[in-house]
């Protein structure tokens, strides 16, 4: 009898688990059915009643002829948004092959919400709250408060993570999607650090040392330095490349020039061509195959601080070339800037005081402009909600602007 009962449980709780397995493929396809459902109707490409059938059967006839082309997932996603493009990614698991490979295309045709986090205020008074921008009116709104996340930082996103390295030293990731903050492992503290994230490692670079986190087994490598020892430089990445530019060279406070890039596969610096106008406390961005650093401390002039730069100056990545862009439209030391949808965001940043020659008082920024390539202008777009220097800012990739919980989220972000 026991053993007929026992037989009996396994044969319930192997029902149980087949029931779970349906369950969980029935959740897959409804979700799957709804966002091809929400990207085609945003899309204007297929009539209501195609999109009725979308929402009862993961794959129609229809669905297939809207993803046959790469021009016609091209023009769904870029219909949908960079945030309907990473959804369809992930859960059209029928059209993967198709979707996958314009998704970075619609990175770059398709603007999406910016945050900007942290950064110091005048009087050097640090910020611990988050703004967010609405891609299509440029406005910015409060997103709310991160009680680990003052004064300057870096951060970058990944898969839906955003990652930020403050100045004393905490390591954070906040998921996107549930609004919740959580403490990595850190390294010896390095001051201001630039953050990079790809694939299944984050790399963070400071006072000319870098060291690598790996995601999956959370443990930390250092990696070799710059080859020239330098802090407060700017830097980039490309693929799996990395660009730093500028700085302060370590050990004779000289401004530098020198221009390196880091090789993820051969695992090595290499110089670059260095910068026409040598600075430091400047900002690199990399967009299509050029790298751009802009504004900065040029030195100093008679032994006092020399204003900062409104130069901003771009390497032609393939030809090894530099060339001068116009002017920004407010010269500005620690600011910080993204690429997006083809054009060259730049917020915040500090400029001294009127007569002030040491660096005990700045004047903190709202401004923001963008530059756009095509017209090789300089464009005003709405402030910042109050001034930043040494803040980071980073798209915020797979957040829906109309419907996502965080961005009417108004109260402090919570740690697990």
């Amino acid at each position: 009898m026991e053993d007929r009962l026992q037989h009996l449980e396994n044969v319930v709780k192997s029902m149980q688990n087949d029931i779970y397995l349906l369950r969980s493929q029935l959740s897959s396809i409804t979700r799957e059915s709804s966002v091809m459902k929400t990207c085609l109707k945003a899309a204007h490409l297929l009539p209501q009643c195609a999109t009725d059938a979308a929402r009862h059967h993961c794959v129609t006839d229809a669905l297939h002829a809207a993803v046959a082309s790469q021009d016609m997932v091209l023009a769904i996603c870029c219909g949908a948004g960079i945030a309907g493009t990473h959804s369809l990614a992930m859960a059209a698991t029928t059209f993967a092959v198709n979707i996958l490979p314009v998704v970075p295309l619609v990175k770059e045709l398709c603007p999406c919400p910016l945050l900007v986090i942290g950064g110091y205020s005048s009087n050097e008074r640090a910020l611990n709250s988050v703004d967010i921008r609405n891609p299509m009116t440029g406005a910015w709104k409060a997103l709310g408060l991160c009680e680990v996340c003052r004064g300057g930082c870096a951060a970058a996103v990944c898969d839906g993570l955003l990652y930020v390295y403050t100045d004393d030293g905490e390591l954070m990731s906040l998921d996107l999607t549930t609004c919740q903050w959580q403490r990595l492992p850190t390294i010896p503290k390095m001051g201001c650090c630039e953050l990079m994230v790809f694939k299944n490692f984050l790399f963070l670079i400071g006072y000319s040392r870098m060291w690598r986190l790996n995601l999956q087994t959370i443990a930390w490598t250092p990696l070799p330095s710059l080859l020239t020892p330098r802090h407060r430089f700017g830097a980039s990445q490309k693929a799996q490349s990395i660009y730093v530019a500028g700085g302060e060279e370590i050990g004779d406070g000289a401004t530098a020039s020198a221009v390196e890039l880091w090789d993820t596969k051969s695992g090595c610096w290499v110089r670059l061509p260095a910068l026409p106008t040598p600075r430091s406390a400047c900002t690199a961005v990399t967009m299509g195959d050029k790298l751009y650093v802009i504004g900065g401390y040029p030195g100093s002039i008679d032994g006092a601080r020399a204003p900062p730069l409104q130069v901003v100056e771009c390497l032609d990545l393939h030809a090894g070339i530099w060339a001068a862009l116009p002017t920004m439209l407010a010269p500005r030391a620690n600011c910080a800037a993204v690429a997006m949808a083809g054009s060259l965001y730049v917020v915040g940043g500090e400029v001294p005081l009127e007569g002030d020659v040491s660096d005990s008082m700045d004047e903190v920024l709202s401004i923001v402009e963008r530059f756009d390539p095509k017209s090789n202008l300089w464009i005003a777009e709405p402030p910042l909600l109050r001034p930043r220097a040494r803040c980071a800012l980073v798209p915020a990739l797979g957040i829906q602007i109309q419907s996502t919980p965080l961005y009417s989220w108004t109260p402090a972000f919570q740690m697990k």
